[in-house]
């Protein structure tokens, strides 16, 4: 009891000292805060100056910039053309890498590289740097932007400097060829029309960095820091990049940390900072030590990818009040010194065991459960341990118990092939398990959006009709649509209870049901074509065995009578007619079951086979454009030929016997994609969705039987059609056929 009134004491005459001390040093402290306000609002100045100078530099520059680069753009486009007039009836087969090289030196370009497509890519064929060649823009993931531009249409691109049709030019890029140290270039991309190759002029980047660095931001970052000698450090910062500095090694759209200036002095503070510019873009200053010397930071946003950063040596211009406050620190601290030795050791090692129970407690409250504290000889410090590590233990097995069932009950709701919708009644709020995202194409952010609007998508009415109404039901059938996909649902809704069997909400959930009721709609149209054939079969052989008696008697009376008989009998015209009948009876028998006649076949010589046919029987005014690619397939060739020619009359009768026809060829993988494409009046909307069912037709004098038969001949080659597209502007069938079609 003495010795803990004795620290009692101790502790109040340290407190009488601490008094004195503050009474002798609070005039100190007056003029230290004061003083340090005037240099903090100097500095604060200095920086929004410096800030808004930069931020003139940066304006005035990007215009410079903007304006060389768009000289650029038309000097790289014009030098594209003047060599794609160079090369101007040449196939790319034809075209040297020392053609190009004699371009590049007339032109004095860094570059020109050729772009032509190699089976399923789009590569460098020709090039003046060895690097380009072979070059694969799938690899680095802008193929689909370079096939549209090959087809000659206009390309989307973000942050491209200019686009016009056959025309793409790209701000300052990293070369995704050249190894080693990064190299910059500018880059355009010309097709002429017509051809088949891609013309990549290029030119090294120095021409509008020489510019910025001789007139831009740096320059007069180092005037500024020559002017002022407070200044220690200023730049221009992106903070996007700083978050995800993986966007500094991405080829395009090239970007990095430090824009302007220099940024040696960084710490973990900026990076926080930095990263949080990008959310909350505002002024952020503060004073931190680096390497010594002390620094006032300010970080000024002045944009949405950029921010100024000053650093102003703040031990130099706060030494003045640095030694005045150290002399009247030092004249008060001697007066206690004496009292401190004597307290301190006796206070160090209580005070060193709470900071370790401070320091463990405090990382259990922030969830490192589990966490323990040895023990310790002096009783109260020990008993204290126990019960802390006591409590630790115990957190940890209940954390561990909670967090095991909340993942298993997640993992059931992730794993269950059902979509799942929980609406709480309290706060409305909405909660979906996996499946129903994938469905819905929806999040929990977005769907709690849409249901506090009430928005109703007009394509899925039916859908949220159901959900919005909270009405409890089973097993609805509605559909869902989304742009590339849609489902079939069964749809059902049930109360969501608590413990106590309170209504606490509800529960939205969905099957999909989609592949069952694609297979029952398959099982129906097979059996319908299944009985249609038979039908058919049977019909066509009722009719062709009196028929051919007929043809046979109405041949001979033909052959015997006089040319003023045949013209008074018709015997001519009933002849074509009864071979008219004859191939509608053929199609009913194609229809029941095509028989195969296989051989190895190239699909273009196939196509090239029924040209003369077509030319001989229809308007010159119809041009078919074939680009099929040179596969051979073993097909039934006759029937493949009914198969084009077929879908080439019917494009030809779509478009009135005026316009272009193209056939088309895709290889993927073990199949073959075939696309023939009109530019005519497109099939009928009322009729696409059973095109290919049997007597289906738009054209009065159709039997309804040529795509049906169509169809068949394709099933049996083991491939399919469908109709791709069809609108105003034409319609285009797609014909798959497996390349491996080997089957005896």
């Amino acid at each position: 009891m003495k010795e803990k009134n004795a620290t009692l004491k101790t502790l109040f005459l340290v407190r009488v000292l601490l008094a004195c001390l503050i009474l002798v040093l609070v005039s100190g402290a007056i003029l230290l805060y004061f003083t340090n306000q005037q240099i903090i609002s100097e500095v604060n100045k200095q920086s929004t100056m410096t800030a808004q100078s930069i931020k003139r530099e940066v304006e005035n520059t990007n215009l410079a910039a903007t304006s060389l680069e768009h000289q650029i753009d038309l000097k790289l486009i014009s030098f594209a053309k003047h060599a794609a007039e160079r090369l101007k009836g040449k196939k790319i087969e034809e075209i040297t890498n020392q053609d190009l090289l004699v371009l590049r030196e007339e032109l004095e370009l860094a570059g020109i590289t050729l772009f032509a497509r190699e089976g399923d890519d789009i590569v460098g064929v020709r090039s003046t740097d060895p690097h380009e060649i072979g070059f694969s823009f799938k690899e680095y993931g802008y193929y689909e932007t370079v096939d549209t531009l090959l087809k000659g249409e206009k390309v989307h691109v973000e942050g491209a400097t200019l686009v016009d049709n056959h025309i793409l030019v790209l701000p300052v890029a990293q070369s995704g060829s050249q190894q080693g140290e990064p190299v910059f270039f500018k880059y355009g991309y010309y097709h002429p029309p017509g051809s088949s190759y891609i013309i990549n002029p290029y030119i090294e980047v120095d021409e509008v960095e020489n510019l910025l660095n001789e007139v831009g931001p740096s320059s007069s970052i180092e005037q500024m820091k020559t002017n002022n000698p407070y200044l220690d450090e200023v730049a221009i910062l992106n903070p996007k990049v700083f978050v995800d500095p993986s966007l500094e090694d991405q080829l395009y759209p090239p970007l990095k940390q430090i824009v302007h200036g220099t940024y040696d002095n960084k710490s973990e503070q900026d990076l926080d900072v930095l990263k949080n510019m990008v959310i909350n873009p505002e002024k952020t200053s503060y004073i931190e030590e680096i390497n010594g010397k002390k620094l006032y930071k300010v970080f000024l946003p002045i944009g949405p990818e950029q921010v100024i950063y000053t650093a102003f040596d703040y031990g130099k211009m706060s030494a003045p009040l640095t030694r005045q406050a150290i002399l009247i620190i030092v004249t008060g601290s001697i007066s206690i010194l004496v009292m401190y030795l004597i307290t301190s050791q006796f206070f160090k090692r209580i005070y060193r065991r709470i900071d370790v129970l401070v320091r463990d407690v405090g990382r259990i409250s922030k969830g490192e459960y589990g966490v323990t504290t040895a023990s310790d000889e002096q009783y109260e410090f020990n008993k204290l341990t126990e019960e802390v590590n006591q409590m630790s233990v115990s957190l940890q097995q209940s954390f561990d118990n909670l967090s095991n069932e909340k993942l298993y009950r997640e993992q059931i709701l992730a794993s269950i092939p059902i979509g799942i919708i929980t609406v709480q009644i309290e706060n409305s709020e909405i909660a979906l398990n996996g499946k129903a995202k994938e469905i819905t194409n929806l999040d929990e952010v977005e769907i709690n959006r849409l249901y506090k609007d009430k928005v109703i998508s007009q394509v899925n009415e039916e859908f949220w009709d159901l959900f919005y109404s909270e009405e409890f039901f089973h097993t609805r059938k509605v559909s869902y649509q989304l742009p590339d996909l849609s489902y079939v649902l069964l749809v059902s809704q049930s109360p969501l209870v608590d413990d106590k069997k309170n209504v606490i909400g509800r529960i939205f959930y969905f099957v999909d049901v989609s592949e069952i009721d694609r297979l029952e709609k398959r099982v129906l149209r097979t059996e319908k074509l299944a009985l249609a054939g038979e039908l058919a079969s049977k019909a066509a052989h009722e009719i062709k065995n009196p028929l051919s008696v007929i043809q046979g008697f109405i041949q001979l009376m033909n052959s015997n009578f006089s040319e003023r008989e045949r013209s008074k009998y018709h015997t001519l015209l009933i002849l074509k007619e009864i071979q008219r009948i004859n191939s509608i009876a053929q199609d009913m028998l194609m229809l029941a079951k095509p028989n195969l006649n296989k051989k190895k076949a190239n699909l273009a010589d196939v196509i090239e086979e029924i040209m003369p046919f077509i030319h001989s029987n229809y308007s010159s005014n119809i041009f078919i454009r074939s680009e099929l690619d040179s596969i051979t397939l073993n097909i039934d060739v006759d029937q493949m030929k009914q198969v084009f020619l077929n879908l080439i009359i019917n494009s030809i009768q779509a478009m009135e016997e005026k316009g272009v026809i193209s056939i088309s060829s895709e290889v993927d993988q073990d199949k073959i994609h075939i696309f023939i494409k009109d530019n005519g009046n497109g099939v009928p909307e009322e009729i696409q969705s059973n095109l290919f069912e049997p007597f289906v037709s738009s054209k009065e004098t159709g039997t309804g039987l040529g795509l049906t038969i169509i169809e068949r001949i394709i099933t049996s080659h083991e491939g399919t059609i469908q109709l791709l597209s069809s609108n105003e502007e034409g319609a285009c069938f797609k014909i798959t056929l497996p390349l491996g079609f080997i089957k005896e």
